[in-house]
């Protein structure tokens, strides 16, 4: 890691090392051969693009990394759901989302929030564009409880508007997740997930997992 400290929220990893990128290439391939036949196991989400690229270091250099560890994500689950996260990066991240849309792997953003639209740079809009195609799973983070101007149930209702999800993963913080968020799962369903369970997902996700 670099730069960053616990009280900046975490690490960045040293993505444009070639041996973090090969053991992060390792370390899918490995959770594929463990898990990628369980039935339990969904998939696999692989962290988001947003991070600073230090002198020397060029963007291209990143990009590679991330592609060849969403390629190695998508061969070591292909019969899961794989989803990226993208937010931001020194690179083009709409560019790289159409890549991994061509790829059949799925989109996620690391936040859902109304306030911060315009800084997606297009990722919700490029999300719902995509979604009959591959799977959408965007996160709800500490923050987006804390410093959004919306309930959980327009939190909710904002991420089906604007990127129609197939998962919305929610960061179990309390006292949200058990007063407001719980509630919120079971009083509306996502409407992709109503259509995978209805009965006609091979006609409206033709890129589901089997």
């Amino acid at each position: 890691n670099y730069e960053r400290g616990v009280q900046d929220g975490g690490w960045y990893p040293m993505f444009w090392n070639s041996k973090v990128r090969d053991r992060l290439i390792g370390l899918v391939t490995a959770l594929g051969a463990r898990f990628g036949n369980q039935p339990n196991i969904e998939g696999i989400v692989i962290g988001e693009t947003s991070a600073e690229v230090p002198a020397g270091y060029g963007c291209s250099d990143y990009l590679r990394v991330f592609e060849s560890v969403a390629e190695a994500a998508k061969a070591a689950f292909p019969r899961k759901s794989v989803i990226q996260m993208a937010n931001f990066a020194c690179f083009d991240v709409l560019a790289f989302m159409r890549w991994l849309v061509d790829r059949g792997i799925g989109l996620g953003t690391p936040d859902t929030f109304n306030f911060k639209r315009d800084l997606t740079g297009g990722v919700y809009p490029l999300m719902y564009e995509s979604r009959m195609a591959v799977p959408m799973g965007p996160d709800v983070q500490w923050d987006n409880y804390e410093r959004n101007n919306m309930s959980v149930r327009e939190i909710r209702d904002f991420a089906i508007a604007e990127m129609d999800p197939w998962y919305l993963f929610w960061q179990i913080r309390e006292p949200y997740f058990t007063r407001d968020v719980l509630p919120a799962i079971f009083s509306r369903k996502l409407p992709a997930a109503e259509r995978f369970y209805s009965g006609n997902s091979a006609s409206v996700r033709p890129k589901a997992p089997i």
